[in-house]
């Protein structure tokens, strides 16, 4: 979870500083409610690949738009908990604590890290979801 409190809060204190907006703690969470999701469809499509009935429960889906997915309870399912997690337990303030006082060259590293993260994680699960519907 320490990735994730990270780029919780990377996103909140970039939208705190930069656009003093006053929801950065919740984008933050929905970039890594956002991420878990991505997570959860990229392992469900390769399960799908060995297991007829998870590869079943997505030919069911197709077709349905979000809302009346499957889908639809598990983003809100984690979306609740990252936002208990990160208004509650975590929030910002305890973060900032822990991480306000980075070296820049170190903060930049990581953001460049978080950014490739982002792609890559983006990347991997558009690719499956694209393999899966046309070559499977």
């Amino acid at each position: 979870m320490m990735l994730f409190d990270y780029i919780f809060y990377r996103v909140a204190d970039f939208y705190t500083n930069t656009f003093r907006a006053k929801n950065g703690e919740a984008l933050g969470a929905l970039l890594v409610t956002l991420m878990q999701g991505f997570h959860i469809v990229s392992i469900l499509i390769i399960v799908a690949f060995f297991s007829n009935e998870v590869n079943a429960m997505f030919e069911a889906n197709e077709g349905k738009n979000f809302m009346h997915s499957y889908a639809s309870v598990l983003a809100i399912i984690v979306l609740a908990f990252n936002f208990y997690r990160y208004f509650q337990i975590k929030n910002y303030d305890v973060l900032r604590k822990k991480w306000a006082f980075e070296d820049n060259a170190i903060k930049t590293r990581k953001g460049f890290l978080i950014m490739g993260y982002i792609i890559f994680n983006l990347i991997i699960t558009i690719g499956l979801s694209i393999y899966r519907k046309y070559y499977f």
